[in-house]
């Protein structure tokens, strides 16, 4: 039975407001101990005898409980919940290792780009799905889709080296009778033995969560004192369970992809569609298949992502260009995401940044720290609403908003002079718009939204910094409650 996403997000959605609302009380009620409150005169002062620096496990729980606790959590909810494409037949074991790596501390950094990949990934499995039924294909599983998507078809043709397909151009070489539906639409458990999902450590990261969050709750519910890393923790793993169950029907580890043989040529292929005679093979970006769903992949998401790529790319971080046919479909690719989605993608990004601000009246070891979390855990928020606000005007309001003002302000449209404006205000943004050297023209971005959208990024950025740093630091000095341990007696029922 399949899973409505826009439903699994409602429920989360319900449970990170219930918990929401208990870290809230207990930030009220926590208003009443001297040590955990901003009116104490002596709290963030280094001479406070009542404040502890590091403490040995043997007398409760010590710093290196916190530490480890914090740490395994979150290396393994965004370890574990990563599902590669399949790589390149050229990269080796410590490559595959690197990337991954990599993608957890992005995950670890900015876990909404993490999931606003999962979720694009799992509407693009849904939307191949129903095409393939629709083509007369049944047997067409969620599973399918997603091994498609992530390079599991490798398309081999006499004339054009081979290269991995998606669902979407695995779908029309099917429908136009280019590819056999034997070799496509195969046993569902040749995939499961290409699976190398690490079931253990899924069972042991979810076993691990479960007891965190509940180990949270706990202390919120008797008092205890929370440390901000906890609380940190607490707002990945409201990212990381969406991004969970978004893959898990995808496959993961899988090293080799299924090799099938076109019936004609390449050139046959593409000439077929429309292709110039003379260069068939002029204009495509990643694979001559591009026109078939390049167009209607782009979103706004992976503009920002592309352009930031090509900036990057500018600088020097990164000097190698992708060879072209590509080799493997791209990790980082991100599928469009619909509106009911976005809701989704919404909701747990700003839930996530929620529980940081939770901690507005946490004990903090000196007043700037305290000013700074707050500075930050509020940019963070508040970065998370702009950032669809701004997206929201760029992509769909200000098309709409400039062809009424034309309408209800006589002989705007006819102004020389606004003309003349607008058309030096383009000019002028045309290299901030495309920074790529190509200049691909599915890869311009608007200048109203990648200006303010980078600005509000490198803010993020430093304020999640500052965040992680303080979640560090802020352990040099804490109050004993910080340190003492829930009683579970108090949930257990026992006779007295």
């Amino acid at each position: 039975m399949s899973i409505d996403l826009l439903e699994i997000g409602v429920r989360w959605a319900r449970c990170v407001g219930g918990l929401y609302v208990l870290l809230v009380l207990f930030n009220h009620g926590a208003s009443a101990t001297p040590t955990n409150t901003t009116s104490d005169p002596s709290a963030g002062d280094p001479q406070n005898p009542n404040l502890t620096g590091w403490q040995n496990s043997p007398s409760g729980r010590g710093t290196v409980d916190i530490v480890w606790s914090c740490t395994v959590t979150l290396f393994l909810s965004n370890w574990s919940s990563l599902c590669l494409n399949i790589p390149s037949p050229r990269d080796k074991y410590f490559s595959r290792f690197k990337t991954r790596f990599l993608l957890t501390g992005l995950s670890i950094l900015v876990p909404e780009i993490v999931l606003a990949g999962a979720v694009g990934q799992w509407r693009s499995a849904r939307f191949s799905v129903a095409e393939f039924h629709a083509s007369g294909y049944p047997s067409w599983t969620i599973t399918h889709a997603f091994f498609a998507d992530m390079g599991g078809f490798t398309l081999e043709t006499l004339d054009f080296p081979p290269f991995p397909l998606n669902a979407k151009q695995v779908h029309y070489l099917l429908s136009k009778g280019y590819l056999d539906h034997k070799s496509i639409v195969i046993d569902k458990h040749i995939i499961d033995d290409k699976n190398k999902q690490e079931t253990f450590v899924r069972l042991l990261t979810c076993a691990q969560i479960v007891w965190f969050t509940i180990n949270a709750i706990a202390r919120v519910a008797q008092g205890l004192l929370l440390t901000t890393f906890e609380l940190t923790t607490l707002g990945f793993i409201i990212c990381a369970i969406p991004t969970y169950l978004c893959w898990i029907k995808k496959p993961d580890g899988v090293e080799r992809s299924i090799s099938v043989q076109a019936s004609c040529s390449m050139a046959e292929i593409v000439l077929g569609a429309g292709a110039s005679e003379g260069d068939p093979y002029a204009t495509y970006s990643s694979t001559p298949l591009d026109f078939v769903s390049r167009a209607e992949s782009i979103w706004s998401g992976a503009l920002y992502w592309h352009w930031w790529g090509a900036i990057a790319h500018r600088l020097g971080m990164y000097a190698t260009a992708p060879k072209r046919p590509i080799q493997r479909i791209p990790n980082d690719n991100f599928p469009p995401v619909t509106a009911n989605w976005m809701i989704v993608f919404f909701l747990c990004s700003t839930a996530y940044s929620a529980v940081v601000v939770a901690g507005w009246n946490f004990w903090f070891p000196s007043s700037e720290e305290r000013f700074l979390w707050k500075l930050s855990s509020v940019s963070v928020l508040a970065i998370a609403f702009a950032f669809f606000v701004v997206d929201g005007y760029a992509f769909y309001v200000h098309d709409s908003l400039k062809k009424w003002l034309m309408s209800i302000i006589p002989g705007l449209k006819d102004d020389t002079r606004a003309r003349r404006w607008y058309g030096q205000f383009k000019a002028w943004g045309e290299p901030i718009r495309n920074v790529r050297p190509e200049k691909d023209r599915y890869l311009s971005v608007p200048v109203k939204a990648i200006v303010p959208i980078t600005f509000m990024g490198s803010v993020y950025i430093v304020a999640r910094c500052f965040i992680f740093l303080e979640d560090v630091i802020g352990l040099r000095r804490l109050p004993p409650e910080a340190f003492e341990t829930v009683s579970w007696s108090e949930y257990i029922p026992h006779i007295t």
